[in-house]
């Protein structure tokens, strides 16, 4: 232990006092060197946020095309929709209108048979 003390001592001894005064062309080398830095970090950054704005761009636009075709396929189902109850509905319509004309007949026959009836039992 004690080796170790005057070893250290010894060391710190002959340390000869440094006096570090920073001239101007130090403190110009300083900044020129910190503008670089921050010139590179702010190009690096800037690089990366374009990188990443081109990212979310094309998953913007990735999510219109989904969007665009889930509309025409919900669209495409309403219309299916639409045929698959109109046409039936409309078929239903049609003979309705058929049965009121055949029955608009059947009344104006019977009424034609009970004239001619009366007729008959008028003039034997």
């Amino acid at each position: 232990m004690k080796a170790i003390l005057i070893i250290c001592l010894v060391f710190a001894a002959l340390m000869v006092p440094v006096y570090a005064d920073l001239t101007t062309q130090d403190i110009e080398k300083i900044r020129s060197i910190v503008k670089e830095e921050v010139g590179t970090s702010e190009k690096q950054i800037k690089e990366y946020i374009t990188q990443e704005i081109k990212t979310v761009n094309v998953k913007i636009d990735e999510m219109d095309k989904r969007l665009n075709l889930i509309s025409n396929l919900v669209i495409a189902l309403i219309a299916l929709i639409i045929i698959a109850v109109g046409i039936p509905q409309i078929v239903i319509a049609w003979k309705s209108r058929k049965d009121r004309s055949v029955d608009r007949q059947i009344e104006d026959l019977k009424q034609e048979i009970e004239m001619l009836k009366q007729q008959r039992i008028l003039n034997p």
